[in-house]
């Protein structure tokens, strides 16, 4: 069994596992806006943390998530797990 993903002293179950731009149409704010339409549906179902993996070796995909205020969380193995914060507002959360 898999060991949970815990960010601030809360299992983290909700993972988004893939998201893919073709080479041609990178660079455009396509892959941004996909995460930012998640996050909008992930918020309206009151989720409020959510996690992804990628390979600690993939530069461009950690800078990328970085960029959009993932926090890394914890390396396992060859994967770096992200985790992003959807609570704008600490008291509410």
């Amino acid at each position: 069994m898999l060991r949970p993903v815990i960010y601030k002293q809360t299992a983290v179950d909700t993972c988004l596992t893939a998201i893919c731009v073709a080479d041609t149409h990178r660079g455009r704010g396509i892959g941004k806006q996909l995460v930012k339409s998640l996050e909008l549906f992930l918020v309206d179902l009151g989720i409020r943390a959510y996690r992804l993996e990628t390979l600690a070796k993939n530069n461009v995909s950690r800078t990328f998530y970085k960029n959009l205020f993932f926090v890394e969380h914890e390396t396992r193995g060859r994967n770096v797990i992200l985790v992003k914060d959807l609570c704008s507002d600490p008291n509410q959360c």
